[in-house]
């Protein structure tokens, strides 16, 4: 969810900057974009940690009891997938910097 919350922020600040100087908007104007997006990633910190998306909608995460065992293997499962997205979009990121770096 953090990573969603900060690739949206990204995106937003991205385009605000652009249509605010494309609008004659004043460029103070960005810090208050700035600050929402500052000030909401911990409200989304909150939402993600107490709440799952699933197929049946929005649901409040269970409460897990003291006894039970956590199974590793299907969080390990779960993420894999998304591991080698981020890893690809890591270095592709960090090719391109390279590249801009040498070729000025």
């Amino acid at each position: 969810m953090a990573a969603l919350y900060i690739v949206g922020a990204w995106v937003v600040l991205q385009v605000a900057d652009l249509a605010f100087e494309s609008w004659d908007i004043a460029s103070s104007a960005l810090r208050y974009v700035w600050l929402g997006a500052i000030l909401g990633f911990p409200i989304t910190l909150v939402f993600g940690w107490r709440y799952d998306i699933t197929t049946k909608g929005i649901v409040r995460t269970p409460q897990r009891d003291a006894d039970t065992e956590v199974d590793l293997q299907d969080f390990h499962d779960a993420i894999q997938g998304y591991d080698r997205v981020f890893t690809q979009n890591y270095c592709t990121t960090g090719l391109c910097r390279a590249y801009d770096m040498v070729a000025v």
